[in-house]
Order: structure tokens, then C-alpha cells, then sequence
């Protein structure tokens, strides 16, 4: 919005929203913040509204306030309030929950965040293993664990496409990983 004072009434308009019980109006404003990330404004305000919307009833509000949260003004111990949403009931809010942890830790996917992903890993659905991995790229810290675990998922010829598309190409490279780039028929 290039008028400032649009610009204010719809950034006021926001907090009211999320201060307030519409949960069409929550989840508009979630959404709204969640595509702020280069525009300039006070985002830290927006923090404590945020949060509480982590923990709403309703799974799309859920999901997004953690893309509202990273957004605007996520901190590194938003890790553990993020943790939690990897058990999450609906397959859509634990599946973003790695790509959300990999931008609060600039990549860094070692402990708790990498015990999440390894988890998501191994769920039985492989149609929710791919969705974890779509946002991994750029993960610059990976556990031993998860890259064992990307190369076992990538042995099967069936799921070698998607485990060298989303998770191999963006891994930091090592010999294990470069080797498994190898073409194999």
C-alpha cells in the first residue's frame, strides 16, 4: 500500500482482527501477515496476537499463525512453542511445521527441530513425508539421523524422484549425500 495512511488503517485493522473472536477475520489477518515479509512495519507488535492463535481450535488458524509468526517477528525461542504443532491432529498443520522451524533456525535443524523432522519422516503415509520435505531447503545443520533417513527413503526406486527433489538436492553436501546424487537405475 503506497498511501500511508491505507497503510495504517489496514495494519490497525489487522491487530483488531486478531485481538478480536471472528475466526474469518483471525484467520484473514493470519493470512494477510503471513505475505508481509518484505514490507516495513512495526512487526513486533504484532507478536503477542499472534500466538495465541497457535494453539486455536481450528486447524487453518493454527497453520496460519505459524506462517504469520515467521513472518513478522519470530524469535529462536519460538522453536518450543512450534514444537508442539509437529503432533498436531491435522496432517497439514505437522507437515509445515519443519519448514517453519528451518526459517526461525536459519537452517539449523539439529536437536529438537531435527527430532520433529525425523519423526514426520517416518510417518506411514508417504503422501505426508513428501509435504515435510518440501520445506527443508535450505537446511545448513542437518542430524546424521534424518540424512540416513533421506538416503533409506531414497533406496526405494519409487521414491527416489521426490527424496532427491525435495531433501537431497538441499542438503549441505558431504560425501554421503554427493554419493547418493550418483545416478542409479
Amino acid at each position: 500500500v503506497s498511501d500511508l495512511g491505507k497503510h495504517a488503517t489496514a495494519l490497525r485493522e489487522m491487530e483488531e482482527a486478531l485481538a478480536g473472536t471472528d475466526p474469518a477475520m483471525i484467520e484473514g489477518a493470519l493470512r494477510a501477515l503471513a505475505h508481509t515479509r518484505q514490507v516495513r512495519f512495526d512487526k513486533a507488535r504484532f507478536r503477542p496476537l499472534i500466538l495465541p492463535h497457535l494453539r486455536s481450535a481450528l486447524p487453518s488458524t493454527r497453520l496460519a499463525a505459524l506462517y504469520a509468526l515467521v513472518n513478522t517477528k519470530a524469535v529462536p525461542e519460538d522453536v518450543d512453542l512450534i514444537l508442539p504443532l509437529a503432533e498436531d491432529p491435522e496432517s497439514e498443520v505437522r507437515t509445515s511445521v519443519p519448514h517453519v522451524l528451518s526459517m526461525i533456525t536459519r537452517g539449523d535443524m539439529t536437536g529438537a527441530p531435527g527430532e520433529a523432522l525425523l519423526k514426520l519422516l517416518h510417518d506411514p503415509d508417504y503422501r505426508l513425508v513428501v509435504d515435510a520435505m518440501r520445506g527443508v531447503g535450505g537446511m545448513t545443520k542437518v542430524p546424521p539421523d534424518v540424512v540416513d533417513r533421506f538416503l533409506e527413503l531414497g533406496r526405494d526406486k519409487d521414491k527416489r524422484h521426490d527424496i532427491l527433489h525435495f531433501a537431497l538436492m538441499n542438503l549441505p553436501k558431504s560425501k554421503k549425500v554427493t554419493g547418493s546424487l550418483a545416478y542409479r537405475r
